[in-house]
């Protein structure tokens, strides 16, 4: 019996050139997909809510999936094989409906094996994840040096 494999492409939607791409299994979960975006880019997703659009469009109610933990859909029981995930289709996934922490998932390709998958494959890993204290750190940097010298006093005062 041959069972289905997926490729699938993720990769933060403000930074397409990095990207990971794992081969899933027919029977994963979009919820099994969450926790490998989670996993590989370092999201914190223990108090942050998540959903997947299937058509690639944000907040489409039409094919939204949602996080098991609110009403609606819900990812852990919608499985790849299910879904009729085509090479080409783009979905959209959502992190934190406050910040709205936002990534894309390309199929890059639909296979048939011999053996199914036990878990997900990392196959590829192009470019370095930012580290978000590094960022944090670069934009506070970015605060003090656009302050002007002769303002320095004036900001010392009303900070204190």
């Amino acid at each position: 019996m041959a069972h289905r494999v997926y490729r699938l492409s993720l990769s933060p939607e403000d930074l397409p050139e990095v990207k990971r791409v794992f081969d899933f299994d027919g029977r994963s979960t979009l919820a099994d997909l969450h926790q490998q975006i989670a996993a590989c880019y370092g999201l914190d997703d223990s108090d942050h809510l998540y959903a997947f659009f299937t058509s690639g469009r944000y907040w489409d109610k039409d094919s939204a999936y949602f996080d098991p933990r609110t009403e609606g859909r819900a990812t852990d029981r919608e499985q790849f094989i299910r879904l009729s995930h085509t090479t080409g289709k783009q979905l959209a996934y959502l992190l934190d409906f406050g910040t709205e922490q936002r990534y894309l998932v390309t199929v890059v390709a639909v296979t048939d094996v011999e053996q199914p998958l036990t878990e997900p494959v990392l196959v590829e890993s192009v470019g370095e994840v930012p580290d978000e204290s590094s960022a944090s750190d670069a934009e506070a940097d970015d605060d003090a040096a656009a302050d002007p010298p002769e303002l320095a006093p004036l900001v010392e005062l009303a900070e204190a």
